[in-house]
């Protein structure tokens, strides 16, 4: 896989508009995302490459971190970008005493989305379960310890 560094950075009011043009159920999500980082339960990381290609949600409002929307635009898919995107969430957890004290990072991915899962499990994520989410759909629910758990 060729490895093409892009620059990862919080969604924020600034970079709006270009992150929202980059793709319909963006333009639709972010002004939500927005609002759920002010209020403290997520946060979004966006790639650019320069413009945005890729993004992933922290929810820090549950238990355990949980990490949604991993995605690349499908012209930028196969350059290692969701590799990068994980790294930087998870490096994000890490660097929060409060988050990194749950011991693990969750994610849920479609359970016939091979290519998400195989990199999830590449990356150090297990298969912990299954789930039906609200629309019907079979999702596998993975798990890695997070770098830096409580100490009991």
């Amino acid at each position: 896989m060729l490895i093409s560094p892009v620059t990862i950075a919080p969604l924020s009011i600034d970079t709006l508009l270009p992150f929202a043009a980059a793709h319909p159920d963006w333009a639709e999500a972010a002004p939500y995302w927005i609002l759920l980082q002010d209020a403290g339960r997520s946060r979004v990381l966006v790639a650019h490459d320069p413009g945005p290609v890729g993004m992933v949600e922290i929810v820090t409002a549950g238990a355990v971190p949980l990490l949604r929307h991993l995605e690349v635009l499908a012209a930028h898919q196969g350059r290692g970008i969701g590799t990068q995107l994980l790294a930087a969430a998870e490096a994000a957890i890490a660097a929060e005493a409060e988050l990194a004290a749950a011991g693990a990072i969750r994610l849920q991915v479609a359970a016939d989305n091979l290519s998400a899962a195989a990199l999830y499990q590449r990356c150090g994520y297990v298969d912990t379960g299954r789930r039906t989410a609200a629309e019907g759909e079979q999702q596998l629910i993975l798990e890695k310890p997070s770098a830096h758990p409580a100490v009991p």
